[in-house]
């Protein structure tokens, strides 16, 4: 799955890079066909042709609470299916991020939402800072079995495990942002061909 991204040695001066999210999109589509099916506030996914993969494309600085998680599920969360297989992880000129991953599907209803909601706002924090979390466990396991996700215990202690990470990402990064929360909803909770869940970009 090697896309040819964009080559910054093909380019005579620094002056000549591309500067903005909006050149460098452009250039990777010019060079490899793709189109744009989805965007963020500091991002964009575009779709491979004949491919069943995607490539997500952003601002280093501005995604920090994504790489964070990309960083982890890369180097702890391999083998846990409710962790998308984040492959082609490449930063270039320090500044611009190309993440590949399979294409997923929405997830209908705003169920999650609730999750994410419960989330935020029963954290306990200490200058942006989250310490902990209260009850999580009934949280989770209340809404993952209404919607028929945890069919065993061990399905339940996968998809927890991924919750219980996302605190520590946000306490090791708050260095760089004092802004970053967990932001889990039917967007970045989403279905791979099967119908399991996978969660995409649970951190802002």
């Amino acid at each position: 799955m090697d896309y040819a991204y964009f080559n910054m040695a093909v380019y005579s001066t620094i002056d000549q890079y591309p500067k903005t999210l909006d050149e460098v999109c452009e250039l990777f589509c010019e060079m490899n066909g793709a189109i744009e099916i989805g965007r963020g506030l500091y991002g964009r996914v575009f779709e491979m042709p004949y491919s069943d993969h995607v490539v997500k494309i952003g601002e280093v600085s501005l995604n920090i609470s994504y790489l964070a998680y990309v960083e982890w599920a890369l180097t702890e969360g391999d083998g846990n299916p409710f962790v998308p297989k984040f492959e082609n992880f490449q930063i270039i000129n320090e500044k611009w991020f190309f993440v590949t991953m399979p294409k997923f599907k929405a997830c209908s209803g705003n169920d999650w939402s609730e999750l994410g909601y419960f989330l935020q706002t029963s954290k306990e924090s200490t200058d942006n800072e989250i310490v902990k979390y209260r009850d999580v466990d009934t949280a989770v396991k209340s809404i993952g079995t209404r919607l028929g996700v945890f069919k065993t215990e061990n399905a339940f202690s996968n998809f927890k495990q991924v919750i219980d990470a996302l605190p520590p990402l946000i306490t090791h990064f708050s260095e760089f942002t004092k802004f970053m929360f967990i932001d889990l909803h039917s967007k970045n909770v989403m279905l791979d061909d099967c119908g399991n869940l996978v969660i995409t970009d649970p951190l802002a």
